[in-house]
């Protein structure tokens, strides 16, 4: 015989795992808890995409873990994870994911309009996101050119 737990009682029982572990009487010390926060964290990433570097610690009493993000996300805008990910973390910034991720929709300096008519004009056969984020670093590299100028140091290059 076994018993038949639903999805709603594993998630209970984890839940209860995770932030209540004086009352449950299981995961009673620091590596215990840390190996199991840390294992449920890698579950999640092994089916929903992202990965762990480092396992679980605290901080002043509060319990993290890093999600990272790589390939095996299903989208840039970072999955299950992106309610989580308000600050665009989980990749690296200036990437073409970190733009979606952060502002979602399209940023707000450099609208889709005008990568529909640099596609359109054959100026780009970048996807939107990749536009901005070269939009973005050459926008970078001509205001640090610019300060060089103005600053009578010469840019590197």
């Amino acid at each position: 015989m076994s018993k038949q737990v639903s999805a709603s009682e594993l998630a209970e029982i984890v839940t209860r795992l995770l932030t209540d572990t004086e009352s449950t009487g299981e995961l009673d010390g620091h590596e215990s808890f840390q190996s199991f926060m840390t294992n449920i964290a890698q579950v999640v990433c092994d089916h929903c995409g992202g990965e762990i570097h480092y396992p679980a610690d605290s901080l002043d009493d509060i319990w993290y873990v890093g999600i990272h993000g790589n390939d095996s996300l299903p989208s840039a805008m970072g999955g299950i994870w992106r309610e989580y990910d308000k600050e665009g973390e989980l990749f690296a910034a200036g990437t073409a994911e970190w733009f979606e991720a952060k502002y979602g929709q399209e940023h707000p300096d450099w609208p889709k309009t005008e990568w529909q008519q640099d596609v359109a004009n054959f100026d780009t056969k970048l996807g939107y996101w990749d536009w901005v984020a070269h939009n973005v670093e050459s926008a970078s590299a001509e205001s640090n050119g610019n300060v060089a100028e103005v600053t009578g140091e010469e840019s590197p290059g």
